[in-house]
């Protein structure tokens, strides 16, 4: 999000006045009182994360149970996904495990280079973690530990970035403040796995050291900016749309004012580390990392610099050549893409997500089917369209900051004293505003630039005294935030029947299973088989890749449209010896996935949906080449047997 502010030619004396009241704040200001409030607001949101999760009434175990039985209705779909390799990894003490690059147990019959096919990188850290500190204490309670403290380093990031956009210590203090007194910044709490929570702490440090490598190049800092880069990258699929959203902000900060981040040599070393580090992360070569959207963005900065083009001196001519460019690059990239064999189509479905989204004005269609399949799954949970209560409850004096920021921003822009670090940030934090508006997970990219972006406006602006007003909306959010966090009930664990029925599921397929019977089922509750009991399972539910969404519409189509006796050959054709039947997430929200209207109440006749489903225990007992072994206390599940 920053920029060579060295590339900055003052046309008179007013447009160094932000940077001599940065330097007179910088002085004025305390560093170690500023690490002092930077590490208080660190403890205040790992402390809020830990005490929210283990207070959670359907989270905390009932008195006299074993927190690791209780543990079981706990985890499934994602967090049962990574508490699996987690644990992987510290049964082989912390080193790869034996068939890491070929399991079979995640999408059964088949063997999966768990590497090239995930972000694997919050496991390792809690294995290590846990092989030197956990004691006795259970996995999935020693995580919720690990990952908040991970999380609320997100805070430093804040801190430092704001520190080098201001020169002020307080500045940043007060940034640190504000972060962890926005309620959207705590959206992953309670997860107890969740990639995001090591994820955008890498990205915020990368934030960091590009501002400090646009206030003070060097060669060690481009290095570093590049290898964080990376790093994010390499630990959350998403991560790749984030910098997306960076680099379109530095690609307008340049459109915008001529001057090339490329003309310092330390931006081309960070631009080597990132591409070379990249080479050596199985996932990033897989999805064609060098060939991706945000690649494409910052090879046409580098390429617009360094090659004998038209230096357009206009807007509109620069703008057209730099989206030529674009453009010739996506042409080549696509046509690499096809040649080689991997990730290039494993992202279309988030495209065509945001294509339906615009189409359609972020409201899902009453008609499922004028959707596609992909797009269907990805619509739903936190990736579908934010309400006014989401901006409203998460992020209502982040919303005045930012507005106030803009603001600022047009005024010095208006005066030529608009300085381009604080441009790109500024662009980035509506593009992160408009993709949090079209998908709700992403409202944290808005809710992680408004602190920076506050204290940088109100320092532009020379309001040094505002800095109390934003200690005192900082400390009074973190108050109703933490206050929220430990009354609410977390969404993730309700309604509080669904924990015991997953773990009744869980006991007796542990009691009555072999370990080596595969289950064919929905990739949420059969996920957290294989954490619990290591069944292979066909469906897993990182569908971030185009095979692993093909095996997830095969089983939907079959189960809302097909026949039982299709049902059971798919069975076995993925050699699965179990069918699970989540009574309510395959129909009454599933449906709409399925393609099936939500007018419609009940299955078509004859399909494997309505066999399954019937309420009439005859004729659940009765589908042909199925036999029910299992039914959970409350009707949720049903387990059949493959005859």
């Amino acid at each position: 999000m920053g920029i060579d502010e060295g590339l900055e030619k003052p046309k008179d004396g007013d447009a160094t006045e932000g940077s001599a009241r940065a330097q007179d704040a910088g002085r004025r200001s305390s560093p170690w009182l500023a690490w002092l409030v930077c590490v208080l607001a660190i403890t205040f949101c790992t402390s809020a994360r830990i005490l929210g999760t283990l207070g959670d009434a359907n989270f905390r175990p009932a008195p006299g149970t074993d927190a690791s039985e209780h543990a079981r209705g706990l985890l499934r779909s994602d967090p049962g996904l990574l508490f699996y390799i987690t644990e992987r990894i510290i049964e082989a003490d912390g080193g790869i495990p034996a068939d890491f690059h070929a399991d079979g147990n995640v999408e059964h019959p088949d063997e999966v280079d768990l590497a090239r096919m995930f972000t694997v990188g919050e496991e390792f850290l809690v294995a290590w973690a846990y092989l030197a500190f956990g004691g006795d204490t259970p996995l999935h309670v020693f995580a919720v530990y690990v990952l908040a403290i991970l999380a609320a380093l997100t805070t430093l990031g804040v801190f430092g970035a704001a520190r080098e956009l201001t020169g002020s210590w307080g500045w940043a203090a007060c940034a640190a403040v504000f972060y962890v007194g926005v309620p959207i910044n705590y959206r992953t709490y309670g997860f107890i796995f969740i990639r995001e929570d090591l994820s955008i702490p890498l990205f915020a440090f990368h934030a960091w050291a590009l501002f400090r490598l646009a206030r003070r190049p060097s060669v060690p800092l481009a290095l570093l900016t590049g290898l964080f880069a990376t790093l994010a990258l390499a630990t959350w699929h998403a991560m790749g749309f984030v910098v997306a959203l960076e680099l379109a902000a530095l690609s307008t900060a340049y459109l915008a004012s001529g001057r090339n981040p490329f003309v310092r040599r330390e931006a081309w070393w960070a631009l080597g580390a990132a591409v070379i580090t990249s080479l050596f992360v199985p996932v990033l070569r897989a999805k064609l990392l060098l060939l991706s959207l945000p690649a494409l963005l910052i090879y046409a900065l580098a390429l617009s610099h360094a090659l004998p083009l038209p230096k357009a001196k206009r807007l509109l001519p620069r703008t057209a050549l730099f989206a030529g460019l674009v453009a010739l690059l996506a042409f080549l990239a696509n046509v690499s893409a096809s040649a080689l064999a991997g990730g290039a189509k494993d992202y279309g479905h988030v495209i065509d997500l945001m294509l339906a989204k615009l189409r359609h004005l972020g409201q899902l269609p009453a008609d499922p089917t004028l959707l596609s399949f992909d797009t269907r799954l990805l619509w739903q949970g936190p990736f579908s369209t934010a309400l006014p209560a989401d901006f409203i409850a998460g992020m209502p004096h982040a919303l005045i900051a930012l507005g106030f920021a803009v603001v600022t921003g047009l005024q010095l822009a208006r005066k030529q004293r608009l300085d381009m670090s604080f441009a790109a940030l500024l662009v980035f934090s509506l593009l992160g505003l408009a993709s949090g508006a079209m998908i709700r997970r992403t409202l944290v990219l808005a809710g992680l630039a408004a602190p920076v972006a506050l204290v940088t406006a109100l320092q532009r602006n020379g309001q040094r005294r505002a800095g109390a007003i934003v200690l005192a909306a900082g400390m009074l959010g973190a108050a109703f935030t933490g206050f929220g966090l430990a009354t609410a009930e977390i969404e993730w664990y309700r309604p509080a029947e669904r924990g015991p029925e997953i773990r009744a599921l869980v006991d007796w397929v542990a009691d009555n299973t072999s370990r080596d019977e595969a289950i064919l089922g929905d990739f949420v509750t059969s996920t957290a088989l294989l954490a619990h009991t290591r069944n292979p399972i066909a469906l897993q539910p990182k569908y971030e890749t185009e095979s692993t969404r093909r095996r997830i519409e095969r089983f939907y189509e079959t189960f809302a449209r097909g026949t039982p006796a299709e049902m059971h050959a798919l069975a076995r054709e993925f050699d699965c010896q179990l069918l699970l039947v989540d009574t309510e997430f395959l129909w009454a929200p599933g449906r709409y996935i399925l393609g099936v209207p939500l007018s419609q109440q009940i299955p078509d006749p004859g399909t494997s949906a309505y066999a399954f489903l019937n309420r009439n225990p005859a004729a659940v007992n009765t589908v042909p080449g199925f036999e029910l072994v299992y039914g959970s206390p409350r009707g949720l599940f049903r387990l059949y047997r493959v005859r």
